[in-house]
């Protein structure tokens, strides 16, 4: 009886083991590369104010919209009014920090310093902090979701 009982739990033992999704250093390092580029294309739209609708398509489909139910139109005029504040006279984008979470799923961090002339034609300097989790969807890097602070680095 031992004989026949001990195959049969170890066999049941394995067989309910969770498969395994472990990924090669190779594939690691790709998907690291990969959400970097992704992340750096979705913030130069945004840094270079390109067209409204590209800038959103950096973002999940699963999440749907952030901005509720803005249409392209105000999310742009939010966008004008937000760049129409100051001028960028630098910005110094940190190293782009990738933790893989899986073969279609990374955080990213990344800060960035800005020095901007604002309306009254003061300077300021500031560090913005960016944190995101990002999917890859039908082979794009997408912003699942996305965290953002800043704060002035030239007052005491």
């Amino acid at each position: 009886m031992r004989r026949t009982i001990l195959p049969l739990l170890l066999l049941g033992m394995v067989a309910c083991q969770p498969a395994t999704t472990e990924l090669t250093d190779a594939q690691k390092v790709e998907i690291e590369e990969s959400a970097r580029a992704g992340f750096l294309e979705g913030w130069a739209s945004w840094y270079e104010q390109a067209d409204i609708g590209e800038y959103a398509s950096n973002h999940s489909d699963w999440m749907g919209s952030p901005w509720g139910q803005a249409s392209l139109d105000d999310l742009s005029a939010f966008v004008q009014n937000y760049w129409n504040r100051w001028d960028i006279e630098s910005r110094e984008d940190g190293e782009v920090r990738v933790l893989v979470l899986g073969p279609d799923a990374a955080a990213v961090r990344m800060a960035s310093d800005l020095a901007v002339v604002d309306t009254a034609g003061e300077h300021r300097q500031y560090r913005w902090d960016q944190r995101a989790v990002m999917i890859r969807e039908d082979g794009k890097w997408k912003l699942l979701v996305a965290n953002n602070y800043s704060r002035r680095t030239d007052i005491e």
